[in-house]
Order: structure tokens, then sequence, then C-alpha cells
């Protein structure tokens, strides 16, 4: 018990309970598997911090007030990735509070981090030359473990016509 070893306060202790299911069904997925081999091997990076240059015109669609030469820089924290042979693996922790079956699951968060996903993969190649082959995200409410496609980032990412550009801001 981390609470009796001192490690957790009982208030941690008790937050943490409730994803304990979560977490275990992680680290008995593939994914955790592949990563512990790639860390291993030393080619695990996680927390990797990343800014990219990219077309204004991209990260706000509906705005048309931009020069085709416009850039906005992009800045964050890559959760982690690892080299798969001569490709690399992108993985990205969720803990939105979704509800439905797993395919709607799925839908939701394409559609949420789409973007966010395309942004690090790209991060990803400027560093390192490898392409990323698997875009994942551990979703851990639904004990998930989700790969998408470049193809299916590309398709989710797409401006939504009736959607205005203040909204797609937010």
């Amino acid at each position: 018990d981390l609470t009796a070893w001192g490690v957790l306060s009982d208030l941690e202790n008790q937050s943490i309970t409730g994803h304990l299911a979560s977490v275990a069904s992680f680290i008995r997925s593939d994914l955790a598997r592949r990563m512990q081999q790639a860390a291993e091997a030393q080619h695990l990076y996680r927390e990797m911090p990343f800014t990219l240059a990219v077309p204004a015109q991209g990260v706000w669609p509906q705005d048309q007030g931009f020069a085709a030469d416009d850039q906005a820089l992009v800045q964050g924290i890559i959760d982690g990735w690892f080299i798969a042979g001569d490709q690399a693996v992108l993985f990205d922790y969720k803990t939105d509070r979704l509800t439905g079956d797993p395919l709607t699951i799925r839908a939701a968060l394409l559609k949420r981090y789409a973007r966010q996903l395309s942004y690090y993969a790209r991060a990803i190649s400027q560093a390192t030359r490898l392409p990323v082959a698997e875009h994942c995200i551990v979703h851990l409410p639904s004990q998930q473990v989700l790969i998408y496609s470049a193809d299916e980032l590309a398709a989710a990412d797409r401006p939504d016509p009736g959607k205005s550009s203040q909204e797609d801001r937010s």
C-alpha cells in the first residue's frame, strides 16, 4: 500500500484508485510492450518539446486574410514516441471523459486531436528524418489504444464549412 509507505497521501491514493484498471490495461497492451522494448534499446523518447513554423492558413483554415507565405509558430510537448525499425511511433495519453461505444470514442478523439497529432508527427519527422508510421492515442478512461493513419488524420483535420473561424480557434 503506497499510503502506508508514505509514498502517497490518502487523497492521492483515493484519486488514482479509480484509474488503476485503466493503467493496468495499458500496461498489458501491445503498445506498452513495444515501448518497453524501445526503452531497453534506448529508442524511447518522452516529454519532447517542439516548435514548428507552419502555414498560418493551416492553423486557421477559415480565415482568408493570410498571405501564402504567412507562418504561425506551433509549440508543444509530445508525450512520447519511439523508433521501430526505420520508422517512428507516436503516442499521446488522453483522459477525456467520453461516452459511447469504442468506435464512437475513437471517432470523437480523432476529430478532437487530428491536428495535434499531425503537428507532433511533423515535428518528429523534421527532427529525425523518420516517417511516423503510427499515431496512437492511449485513452485511459475507455482502456483503448487507438492507432490512426496519416490519411485518417488529414481527413479529420479538414475544415468544417459550417464552423466559424472563431469557433475553430477555441
